[in-house]
């Protein structure tokens, strides 16, 4: 009559959507994660602009299931043999050991770099809400920096020069709204520095968003 203990490793979209459905009167849930909320990614270069604030895009773990049991730490190793997940405490930064009789790992991935030097140290990445919010402050400092007054044209065109690199889904609806944000919010805000502002987004490939089809790719470009 014991309940089985699952534990979920993760807190994004495949994690977020089993534990809402799995069946709390069967079974015991364990939601494992560093980040005690789930963001609805593709509204991250929404948020990053202002379009939406940062609480409309997430949903606390707590929230998703009220009948589940939550701990705050970094998944680091896995004992198949003794059925315990090794972690790292967030907020005490201490070890402690998580029993399983089923487990679901569900860690995502990590945003790539493909190896190009000085990307992880010059470039913003756009997967979490801290990034958000990072590119957000970023942006706005830049047209306060084009704003002074003794900053030359030339200046003022390399700080109001927005580059995007990657052509899918995320890239695509980054560059969209940002230009957007510059062309509307830019020109009650900044009147001014309208002439100086470019973006531009690069891709590798032969064509954008290739993950959808043909008549939307073409429609994109």
């Amino acid at each position: 009559g014991k309940k089985k203990r699952v534990v979920i490793v993760g807190s994004g979209w495949g994690a977020n959507a089993l534990m809402k459905t799995l069946d709390t009167t069967v079974h015991e849930v364990i939601v494992v994660s560093p980040r005690n909320y789930f963001v609805f990614t593709p509204m991250l270069a929404s948020s990053a602009v202002g379009t939406v604030e940062y609480r409309s895009i997430i949903e606390p773990v707590r929230w998703a299931n009220s009948n589940l049991e939550y701990q705050e730490a970094m998944a680091m190793d896995v004992d198949t043999k003794r059925k315990v997940v090794h972690c790292k405490a967030v907020a005490e930064k201490r070890d402690l050991e998580v029993p399983y009789d089923l487990l679901v790992l569900s860690v995502g991935m990590k945003t790539s770099t493909f190896g190009v030097p000085g990307v992880k140290e010059n470039c913003h990445f756009l997967k979490e809400i801290e990034h958000a919010r990072a590119l957000r402050t970023a942006i706005i400092e830049n047209c306060e920096a084009a704003s002074l007054e003794d900053v030359s044209e030339e200046r003022k065109r390399e700080l109001l020069t927005f580059v995007v690199v990657g052509g899918g889904p995320a890239g695509v609806e980054m560059s969209g709204e940002l230009f957007d944000f510059l062309n509307e919010d830019l020109k009650k805000i900044y009147p001014k520095l309208v002439p100086y502002v470019s973006t531009k987004l690069v891709e590798s490939g032969g064509t954008l968003i290739p993950q959808f089809d043909t008549p939307l790719q073409k429609k994109t470009i």
